[in-house]
């Protein structure tokens, strides 16, 4: 992670955008539910894509808070490791984003289960930069620091659970694998659950 005050305008800029397309979308989605009336399988994937692109444009959101974060923060003592573990999660959530789309675009269950072992190392990403964090309360300007930087790393480590389309859970990875809802709807039972 490098400081770059032109990637951080283009985060901000750049959410206009991505708010257009996700209401282009949402637009075409209600227009193609209320013309063609799509039942079962068709009618959950406007579902799930109408779901997916709200997130995917709350992403765009959280990008530009760690944008402003960057913004506020970037005069401030920086701690090298807590650098080097948020620019981890960054890359691992990046390419868990691509395998998620991926997998709804090819419609690959398998693949969309690869996604909470891919999640791991954020969570223990996650962890060791909250206690990084916590090393840096004898100086004020570094601790401040700090505290910005465990905002970027929460923004990483949320999950959004999805059942035919509708949210069924939110939280951490761990909150949400333990939620009832989810473990009824991707095991089928509470009996189930590992």
């Amino acid at each position: 992670m490098e400081h770059d005050d032109d990637a951080a305008d283009a985060v901000v800029a750049g959410d206009d955008e991505i708010d257009a397309i996700y209401l282009e979308l949402d637009r075409e989605m209600f227009a193609l539910l209320a013309l063609q009336q799509p039942v079962a399988a068709d009618l959950r994937l406007v579902s799930v894509i109408m779901h997916a692109s709200l997130h995917l444009e709350r992403i765009g959101d959280q990008a530009v808070n760690v944008a402003k974060v960057y913004r506020v923060s970037s005069n401030l003592p920086r701690n090298a490791a807590i650098v080097q573990q948020i620019g981890e999660m960054g890359h691992i959530v990046v390419e868990m984003v691509r395998v998620a789309m991926d997998a709804l675009r090819r419609r690959d269950l398998e693949l969309s289960l690869r996604l909470p072992k891919m999640d791991d190392p954020v969570d223990r990403l996650n962890r060791a930069s909250h206690l990084e964090a916590l090393k840096l309360a004898d100086d004020p300007s570094a601790l401040d620091w700090g505290l910005h930087m465990n905002l970027v790393s929460r923004v990483s480590d949320r999950v959004l659970a999805l059942n035919l389309g509708a949210a069924i859970a939110e939280g951490t990875p761990a909150e949400v694998q333990a939620h009832p809802k989810v473990i009824e709807a991707y095991l089928g039972s509470p009996a189930r659950a590992p």
